[in-house]
């Protein structure tokens, strides 16, 4: 995780240092402290300590499932904390991606399936 973070800052540095020589500095009070704390400690770190956690009990096949179930939970939280509109197409979005996973778990099956009775 250490050359994840050391790779992210020094890709988004000369955008930083191109923001701050345009004028456009980051104010430095509570909002923006916490937001980059938030940032930092829940989304980066205990993301990654969570996912890592359950890579390890479930394994890669199957939790690497839920990485396309993200767009659905950033839905939902999005209805719930900002109170967006979930519209028709966010609609067909989440029934996409469930068919999707629908689909692959029933293409494995008989692929587990069929290599049994051989």
């Amino acid at each position: 995780m250490g050359y994840s973070v050391l790779l992210g800052t020094l890709l988004i540095l000369p955008f930083y240092l191109w923001e701050t020589a345009s004028g456009k500095v980051i104010p430095l009070n509570t909002q923006s402290v916490s937001t980059v704390i938030y940032t930092g400690v829940f989304a980066s770190a205990l993301a990654f300590l969570c996912w890592n956690r359950a890579v390890s009990i479930l394994g890669a096949p199957f939790a690497g499932q839920f990485m396309h179930c993200i767009p659905i939970f950033t839905l939902l939280m999005a209805t719930w904390i900002l109170n967006e509109e979930l519209e028709r197409q966010h609609w067909v979005g989440i029934g996409i991606i469930i068919a999707s996973l629908g689909l692959n778990h029933i293409a494995v099956k008989k692929r587990s399936g069929s290599s049994r009775e051989k």
